[in-house]
């Protein structure tokens, strides 16, 4: 049978006024570990969406003061929906061909019934790519990562949030690898940071962006994959881990960029509706 999206049981969406600074907005979705968050308007209709790619680029990025600055003012405003009887593929597919990485869900009278993450539909991806034997799931991560990834997507332990911020703000908001080099060795992959750090252990919590080190808030030592690891493989990481962020490695270990969970769906369902096509 075939899904829904109200079965792939969307979350509750954190709400929000326009009106609400930003800084405040960061509290309210980290104390809901959310990285979105829905700005309804007019009888509680979604006017626009947040996320925490929007502080990284809109805000932090842009050299904003988060409590000087209002939701209204970088918000995405009239976000695509998606009905909450639709099937699951049909959101999969929305979310590649808009590059959305969160769904607003909504009723058949227009009100709110949560917020799809991309992560959610990565089973129903998989099982896309494996039921059909589709070849898409066999591209390599490192394939994409040399198709698709921004040139710079690393950034140094000492390296202010905001000047980290200013970056993501270049790769549209993406993760970046905080590389190590020990004794003159090698470069490895020391940690990871996002715009979900930005958001949960920065501005919720009322640091200083500018005088923050991205070595104080980042992860360290995230898993990594090679650059053979297939797609398919990939997504199962992702689906099982919780990740949003994949960062990819030389089979020397060597850091070569991140992949986040919309790219890798995309690739993989890209690659798969080009070698299925007659």
């Amino acid at each position: 049978p075939v899904r829904t999206v109200l079965e792939l049981r969307p979350r509750a969406a954190v709400t929000l006024e326009g009106s609400v600074s930003v800084a405040d907005a960061a509290k309210r979705m980290a104390a809901a570990n959310a990285d979105a968050a829905l700005v309804l308007g007019d009888e509680d209709r979604v006017a626009g969406i947040f996320t925490d790619r929007d502080l990284a680029s809109r805000v932090l990025g842009a050299g904003l003061d988060p409590r000087r600055t209002k939701i209204s003012a970088i918000m995405t405003e009239n976000p695509r929906c998606v009905m909450d009887d639709e099937p699951a593929l049909t959101a999969v597919m929305l979310m590649v061909d808009g590059r959305f990485r969160h769904l607003p869900v909504v009723d058949s009278t227009e009100s709110v019934v949560g917020l799809l993450d991309v992560a959610k539909c990565l089973h129903d991806a998989i099982s896309h790519l494996e039921l059909r034997n589709l070849a898409g799931g066999q591209r390599t991560a490192g394939e994409l990562l040399r198709a698709t990834a921004p040139p710079d997507s690393t950034v140094l332990a000492d390296a202010t949030v905001v000047a980290a911020a200013k970056q993501a703000a270049s790769r549209k908001g993406g993760a970046a690898l905080v590389v190590r080099s020990e004794g003159g060795g090698a470069p490895r992959v020391g940690g990871i940071v996002t715009p979900k750090d930005f958001l949960n252990r920065v501005v919720a919590v009322g640091l200083a962006a500018a005088r923050t080190r991205v070595g104080d808030i980042m992860t360290p030592s995230p898993a990594c994959i090679k650059e053979s690891a297939t797609l398919l493989h990939a997504l199962h990481l992702l689906q099982g881990s919780g990740f949003r962020n994949l960062p990819v490695v030389s089979e020397a270990g060597e850091p070569l960029g991140v992949l986040d969970v919309l790219a890798v769906v995309e690739g993989a369902l890209e690659a798969a509706s080009s070698t299925d096509a007659p």
